[in-house]
């Protein structure tokens, strides 16, 4: 039996316009009356995800930062931040790079330098809480850093990820989409913060579903034995979920769970 459901957010479980399934009030619903626990897990920052779903703040839970930090009920259950000194020596590999936008992404908010008209349209749509400084290496001692993303002009895969290669062993390195990658503490995921609710609250791995549609979601099904990526996610992702349903934009995720996990 089903008791814990994790999707993650743009490319899966909203539209490719950001909009939500038109049948997820209703899901949730159903859900809740099931005592069956959803969570959307995101590389968002709490405050952007939340202006889209202020509405369900007590009904379900926000992975947020990629895994870094968890909230329930308006309430922080886990944050698990960089360290401060591979924070630094990072910020300065990608500043020296050109096409590279990095954004520090703190407990208290995220900030990054001036930017350029494609990187700031795309920095809105995701970091609500969002401040430009004079030096964002300087001002990363003031925060606690959950992530530093990076917007790349190229293709991030192809770009910054081989550019990172000296920490690979020594903290996590995420392409998150076609021109983003994330940078966390070593070992934090969305699939090392499910862990943690797992031992909250007594789920089982084969207890445990999830959705996702890239690279930073791959962890996800390593604790999630219910496994699903939609049909629009990156083919390395598909080859590692146990199914593949309808697309984000056919509203696969919703589809799926009222198929089989509400028996509909």
């Amino acid at each position: 039996m089903i008791k814990f459901i994790a999707s993650d957010l743009d490319g899966t479980l909203l539209n490719e316009n950001k909009e939500l399934p038109k049948d997820f009030d209703y899901v949730l619903e159903k859900l809740n009356e099931a005592g069956i626990k959803f969570a959307v897990s995101s590389g968002r920052q709490y405050d952007t995800v939340i202006d889209q779903f202020g509405k369900y703040k007590d009904s379900m839970t926000f992975i947020v930062e990629n895994g870094a930090m968890v909230y329930e009920k308006g309430k922080r259950i886990l944050c698990d931040p960089l360290d401060k000194e591979q924070a630094k020596e990072i910020l300065a590999i990608i500043k020296k790079e050109p096409g590279l936008y990095p954004i520090a992404c703190g407990v208290n908010g995220a900030f990054g330098e001036e930017e350029n008209k494609t990187h700031i349209q795309n920095v809105i749509m995701y970091y609500l809480n969002y401040r430009t400084v004079d030096d964002v290496i300087e001002r990363s001692s003031d925060d606690d850093l959950l992530k530093i993303a990076v917007y790349d002009d190229e293709l991030s895969e192809n770009h910054c990820y081989p550019i990172l290669k000296d920490y690979y062993d020594t903290a996590n390195i995420l392409v998150s989409g076609t021109n983003w990658l994330d940078i966390m503490k070593k070992g934090v995921t969305k699939g090392s913060a499910i862990e943690q609710l797992q031992k909250l609250y007594g789920f089982k791995p084969e207890e445990c579903m999830a959705f996702g549609d890239f690279m930073n979601d791959a962890d996800m099904m390593r604790v999630c034995s219910e496994s699903y990526a939609v049909e629009n996610a990156h083919p390395e992702l598909k080859a590692l979920c146990k199914y593949i349903c309808g697309s984000n934009d056919d509203e696969g995720v919703t589809k799926t769970i009222r198929r089989v996990v509400l028996g509909e």
